[in-house]
């Protein structure tokens, strides 16, 4: 009896923190080509390498970099592979690594 008890109130848990955190999706490394560019809104356009979408990026202030040591250094036409991770809710992808490829 005292398992099954435990088993429920785990489920419940387990439950509730899916309810709570139902706009965060997996990260996913997408890699390609920088399609376009925008500082001042922090965002990027990636061609994926097998030309089969163009995602756009968000880079919010915490982003860590590889290859590179910010986001300046970044320009069209550079190849890189991006850690992102998407946003369910909005529908955004929000970039957690960008490394040169």
């Amino acid at each position: 009896m005292k398992t099954k008890k435990i088993t429920i109130i785990m489920i419940a848990v387990l439950w509730a923190a899916a309810a709570a955190f139902p706009a965060i999706g997996f990260a996913e490394a997408i890699q390609g080509e920088i399609a376009s560019l925008n500082l001042d809104a922090s965002m990027l356009s990636v061609t994926k390498a097998d030309g089969t979408a163009k995602i756009d990026i968000k880079l919010p202030t915490n982003v860590t970099y590889k290859g590179i040591s910010a986001l300046e250094e970044l320009t069209v036409g550079q190849q890189v592979v991006v850690d992102a991770q998407k946003n369910d809710s909005t529908g955004m992808y929000e970039a957690k690594e960008i490394k040169k490829a």
